[in-house]
């Protein structure tokens, strides 16, 4: 979302109108809105940080541990950091990569 949220503020400094963005972008017109409020309020476009337990395995930790071993198995990796084979597999999923094996 965050990326959408940048890529209305682009269309936004650039003049177009409100009609036009969520027609470019396929966002609702409240997002407009909001990052237009944002804007004009000089806060950030990231998200917020939120409540919740906080996530085991990065996306950072997988990508290096899958360039180093192409061929290690996500169960592998799993068992190594002591985390469950999904939160590999989303990992890898955040990552850009594709689940191979499990």
């Amino acid at each position: 979302m965050e990326a959408k949220r940048h890529e209305v503020a682009v269309l936004i400094r650039a003049g177009h109108g409100t009609n036009d963005i969520v027609t470019l972008t396929n966002v609702c017109r409240r997002t407009v809105s909001n990052v237009r409020k944002r804007i004009k309020d000089g806060q950030d476009l990231k998200d917020k940080p939120r409540c919740g337990r906080p996530v085991k395995l990065s996306t950072e930790v997988v990508q290096k541990a899958f360039t180093a071993n192409p061929k290690l198995a996500m169960a592998t990796l799993a068992r190594k950091k002591n985390v469950n084979k999904s939160n590999v597999s989303r990992a890898v999923k955040n990552a850009g990569g594709k689940s191979l094996r499990l």
